[in-house]
């Protein structure tokens, strides 16, 4: 059955062997097609914590960095920052967001083959 605390390959579609990508990565990769494997994580809790993040950075860019007397260079070189840093950690909350959907798609479509398979035994 489908457990979120394993790595699941989502090209493969199914829990495969892997090796850690890098020492001291979050992702795996799925032996079998080479593919980014890592453990599904809640969208709702991590992205939670992610907007948390990016309200704080983007009221300190536009709110707070204008007023702070700094030169007019080194404002926009924050925002230009923090937009970056928006779209980044966005990206990546969206690919985790895709990456539970499909796991969990899966999850139901593999929890009702189990069920099927075992009424057809009785």
């Amino acid at each position: 059955m489908g457990n979120p605390n394993e790595p699941w390959c989502p090209v493969c579609r199914e829990y495969t062997e892997h090796h850690l990508k890098e020492r001291e990565s979050a992702y795996y990769t799925c032996n079998q097609c080479g593919s980014d494997t890592w453990k599904p994580t809640s969208p709702g809790i991590y992205g939670s914590v992610v907007i948390l993040v990016l309200a704080f950075l983007n009221f300190m860019a536009f709110v707070i960095g204008p007023d702070a007397g700094e030169s007019q260079f080194d404002i926009w070189f924050v925002q230009i920052c923090v937009i970056g840093a928006n779209i980044l950690l966005l990206r990546v909350v969206w690919r985790n967001a895709v990456h539970w959907r499909k796991f969990h798609k899966w999850r139901k479509r593999h929890y009702q083959e189990l069920i099927d398979a075992s009424r057809k035994q009785k």
